[in-house]
């Protein structure tokens, strides 16, 4: 089965300034969190699926961004993450409970990036989960993260039989986020292109 994703990508805080009832309708699909780094690269840095896109990123927003819980693992430092988060991650630099989570975290809102693709599975093997599983796979290998548990609800997919996936982003400047071309077979086995 073949998917082709066409990625749309906005500032992460650009729904700040409206009320907290708003929550814009985008669809059934995935996500993915891309950060602006300081050396002018984007990077992916967390990918989930959604039966209401809009939804979970007013969730993203208030609950991880803006008021974030002593529980959640986050950074130890905006300025390591912002030069570098595929580092940040494999160097488990995260901690529960930091004092300055808000700042960190702020910091890091204004340098990232919501992007996501509508994604209506058309066979019931192939579910929104297993094309996060596949896309999150990729991210992986793609960025070289070495550490799981940093980038998403990750494990919960597994698709039966081959997947492919085709990205085409919504702005040029993703392109290098992820590879153009996926497949994913029977055995965890991912081809990249």
């Amino acid at each position: 089965m073949r998917y082709e994703l066409h990625w749309k990508c906005v500032p992460m805080d650009a729904i700040t300034g409206h009320e907290d009832w708003y929550d814009p309708y985008l669809g059934k699909g995935v996500y993915m969190l891309v950060v602006y780094t300081s050396g002018q690269k984007y990077v992916g840095y967390y990918i989930g699926k959604s039966n209401d896109i809009g939804k979970r990123w007013r969730e993203h927003l208030h609950k991880w961004f803006e008021n974030p819980n002593e529980r959640y693992s986050i950074p130890i430092s905006a300025d390591e993450f912002l030069e570098n988060p595929v580092r940040v991650f494999n160097e488990n630099r995260t901690a529960q409970g930091l004092e300055n989570r808000f700042d960190t975290q702020k910091r890091i809102l204004g340098k990232t990036w919501f992007c996501f693709a509508e994604v209506y599975c058309l066979r019931p093997w192939h579910k929104r989960q297993n094309i996060e599983y596949v896309l999150q796979q990729a991210l992986k290998t793609h960025n070289g993260i070495t550490v799981d548990g940093h980038i998403g609800d990750t494990g919960h997919g597994r698709p039966r039989g081959l997947l492919e996936i085709h990205n085409h982003f919504g702005r040029h400047f993703l392109a290098e986020t992820l590879p153009p071309k996926i497949r994913f077979a029977d055995g965890d086995r991912i081809e990249i292109a």
